[in-house]
C-alpha cells in the first residue's frame, strides 16, 4: 500500500508539472511561446480593427495573422515531439478559419472569424502565454475571442446593433 501511495504522488506531482502546475497550463520552449504570442499579437490587430469597423485594416491584420501563424508553424520543431500534434491542430484550424474568412461576406464571415478567434482562445486556455491576452465570452451568441486590455471589447458590433456583450473569463 505504501508503494501504491509513492506511486500516485509521483505520478501527481509529474503531471502537475507536465501540465505546468495547478491551473492546467502547459509550459513550452520559449522561442514557440515567443512565436504563439506574435500569432495572438496579430489577432489582437484583427481584434481591434473589427471593433473600429475598418474593413482595410481587417483586411491587411487577417493577412498579417495568417502570416504569423505560417511563421509559428515552421517553429514547431521547438516544441516536444508529444506537443507538436495538438499545436498544428489549432495552429492548423485556426488558419483555416482566417483563410475562408478573407473569401467570406456578412454572416459566414463573421462564423468564420468567430471559429478562428476560438481557436486562439484554445492557445491561450491551453499554453502558457503573455497574459496581457485575456479570453473573452459573449453569452448572447457565445462567441469567444482574445483581446488586450481589461474592458471587453465584442469585435463584431454592427452601427445601430445592440448593447456590446463581453465578460472576462478566468484563464
Amino acid at each position: 500500500m505504501g508503494n501504491l501511495k509513492a506511486f500516485l504522488f509521483v505520478a501527481f506531482v509529474s503531471a502537475t508539472a507536465w501540465a505546468g502546475g495547478p491551473k492546467g497550463t502547459l509550459s513550452l520552449s520559449s522561442g514557440l511561446t515567443r512565436e504563439l504570442n506574435a500569432v495572438l499579437k496579430a489577432g489582437d490587430s484583427v481584434h481591434h480593427s473589427l471593433v473600429a469597423q475598418n474593413e482595410e485594416l481587417t483586411d491587411i491584420g487577417l493577412r498579417d495573422l495568417l502570416k504569423q501563424i505560417s511563421t509559428a508553424r515552421t517553429h514547431l520543431s521547438l516544441a516536444k515531439e508529444y506537443e507538436r500534434p495538438h499545436i498544428v491542430r489549432i495552429l492548423d484550424a485556426a488558419k483555416e478559419q482566417f483563410e475562408l474568412s478573407q473569401v467570406a461576406y456578412g454572416q459566414e464571415r463573421r462564423a468564420r472569424l468567430t471559429e478562428g478567434f476560438n481557436q486562439l482562445v484554445n492557445l491561450v486556455r491551453i499554453y502558457k502565454l503573455d497574459k496581457q491576452y485575456g479570453i473573452y465570452f459573449c453569452p448572447n451568441d457565445k462567441s469567444t475571442w482574445v483581446q488586450t486590455g481589461t474592458k471587453a471589447q465584442y469585435p463584431f458590433s454592427t452601427s445601430g446593433s445592440r448593447e456590446p456583450c463581453g465578460l472576462k473569463v478566468e484563464r
